[in-house]
């Protein structure tokens, strides 16, 4: 399994593990900053500066969960880290084309549905998310990474 991808599940595990009762859920993008088109995201709240912070630190931890907190300005939308790990964006709005072959998940929302269908754009690696309930996932190519085989 790719490096990242096992960076991706740390981190999602970190937040669920400490995430508050007022946690919203989050949507990780992850992508290779060479391919990736600039115009798939735009900032939903465009004053607001994020952290940079990368993956492999423990402050991006926290850093994500009080923004994913319902009483976060910032807790809406995706954020977004690039291949070197570095979270580069938070609150961006990122509604990737609909792929039709693929159905929504009908226990979650649009936030699975977007990383479902954004996963397949070229130069996302990966997207993680976290479900208000705690639910991870993580999607590569339009499907579910298996996390059994990360926590092995």
């Amino acid at each position: 399994m790719d490096k990242i991808i096992l960076d991706m599940y740390s981190l999602l595990k970190r937040i669920s593990d400490n995430c508050t009762e007022n946690f919203s859920g989050i949507g990780i993008v992850v992508y290779d900053e060479r391919v990736f088109d600039s115009n798939c995201h735009c900032d939903l709240r465009p004053n607001n500066k994020c952290k940079n912070y990368n993956i492999k630190d423990e402050r991006i931890v926290n850093y994500l969960i009080d923004v994913s907190d319902y009483h976060n300005d910032l807790h809406d939308g995706f954020d977004m880290i690039d291949s070197k790990g570095n979270l580069t964006h938070v609150a961006q709005y990122f509604v990737p084309p609909i792929v039709k072959r693929f159905q929504p998940n009908l226990k979650h929302g649009v936030r699975l549905h977007s990383s479902i269908c954004g996963s397949v754009l070229d130069g996302v690696i990966c997207i993680g998310v976290i479900s208000s309930g705690r639910d991870i996932y993580i999607l590569r190519n339009g499907s579910y990474v298996n996390l059994e085989e990360l926590e092995g």
